[in-house]
């Protein structure tokens, strides 16, 4: 044969005699048949068998049922990181702002919207209004103190409204006002499915500024203008309790009526640490990227729900039931709390089951008595309600007690 022609056969027993075929099968050698039979057999067993590749299948199963959930967790924890990472921003840039205005905080703007319009940005012959001239809202406001000075100052007409140039900063978003864990900077359009289809495009945020613990929305989840624009007596309790008040209102004849005066630090009576600034706010993932209430407004939005929660109900995980109808409640996307930037620059964690621990705290009720809503007051005087220990860091001068060890 050729092989044989090629390949002479070789002794593999050189010990042995080449006539001695018993003595050549005790030393464990064979003729060339049987090894190549022998060789033939190994490569007929070369694959897995289906019990085999059965078994392989279950140990990658299981493997990645053990590595998926730790991947998970450290990418969770990563965007509360980047989320806690976005409010310091925020907090760095509102200091920022005080310090450019003597020590004032930011104010929330003006009316949300004048009967489903939006509501024009205030400018000036030098550039965008400040404090208590502007409409817009605190997010846009502190735009500057972010690098952000070329969005907030873009026009394209050098005197009157600037239509365009508002629907350009409208629909620019600012990635520090994404938290990751919910979503990637997004922008929503108002074309189809909005109450207020005029507004355009809108890039979303995902933070809101502290109004205070009374809601300010009606049964049905539209603003309440009657309460927001309440002026408070003198020597009373604020009604708008929290850190972020608002300017001004526009009045039927097209002049304004100005409302609250900036806060400063000597207004924070329960000291900036125990008080909130700005928090992640709640909002119904079953509806995100569409206009929903609280959302569909964008961060320019003036003194509305887009840019600001209460203390009304306690903070809660987003929701995925579309037919929930969310307007005015901190929360998040993240699992067990949401992270709150607090008035002196601090970011914490607040637990979504952050204790009640009811306390009385003093505060002015005829806007809620003239609406027909008489919070719970007994024993106490009738300017008096019992609060949470959320609603007292909603509050900036309950007069309460707050253990920063409750709050994690």
């Amino acid at each position: 044969m050729w092989a044989e022609a090629v390949f002479p056969r070789l002794n593999l027993c050189p010990s042995v005699p080449e006539g001695s075929g018993q003595n050549r099968r005790a030393a464990g050698c064979s003729g060339p048949a049987k090894d190549m039979a022998m060789g033939s057999t190994r490569s007929d067993r070369g694959g897995f068998t289906l019990v085999e590749l059965l078994v392989v299948i279950g140990i990658v199963t299981l493997l990645l049922g053990l590595v998926f959930p730790a991947l998970q967790r450290v990418r969770e924890s990563a965007h509360r990181v980047s989320c806690s990472s976005n409010l310091r921003t925020i907090g760095v840039a509102m200091a920022s702002y005080r310090v450019s205005h003597h020590g004032e905080f930011p104010m929330g703007g003006g009316d949300s919207n004048w009967l489903g319009e939006p509501v024009p940005r205030s400018l000036l012959a030098s550039g965008p209004a400040t404090r208590r001239q502007q409409d817009w809202g605190w997010a846009y406001q502190v735009l500057p103190h972010l690098e952000s000075a070329d969005l907030w100052q873009v026009r394209h007409r050098r005197a009157g409204l600037d239509p365009l140039g508002d629907a350009e900063i409208a629909a620019t978003p600012v990635p520090a006002y994404f938290c990751p864990s919910r979503r990637p900077p997004q922008v929503i359009d108002n074309a189809t499915g909005s109450l207020n289809p005029n507004f355009g495009r809108r890039a979303a945020i995902d933070y809101a500024g502290n109004l205070g613990i009374f809601t300010a929305l009606q049964p049905d989840g539209q603003e309440d203008e009657p309460i927001l624009n309440f002026l408070s007596p003198p020597g009373i309790p604020p009604f708008r309790s929290g850190m972020i008040l608002k300017a001004r209102s526009m009045l039927e004849n097209g002049t304004y009526f100005y409302i609250d005066e900036p806060l400063r630090t000597r207004d924070v009576k329960d000291g900036l640490s125990y008080t909130i600034l700005v928090a992640e706010k709640r909002l119904n993932l079953a509806l995100l990227g569409q206009p929903q209430f609280g959302d569909q407004m964008g961060y320019v939005c003036g003194y509305g729900t887009s840019t600001l929660r209460t203390g009304a109900l306690p903070p809660a995980r987003d929701t995925r039931d579309a037919k929930l109808v969310l307007t005015d409640q901190f929360g998040s996307a993240h699992a067990d709390s949401m992270n709150v930037l607090f008035s002196d620059g601090s970011v914490r964690a607040v637990r979504y089951d952050i204790t009640d621990d009811l306390q009385v705290c003093v505060v002015w009720l005829p806007p809620l008595k003239e609406r027909g809503i008489v919070p719970l007051s007994w024993p106490h005087p009738p300017n008096a309600i019992w609060t949470t220990l959320f609603q007292r860091l909603c509050h900036r001068s309950d007069g309460g007690i707050v253990r920063l060890d409750d709050l994690e």
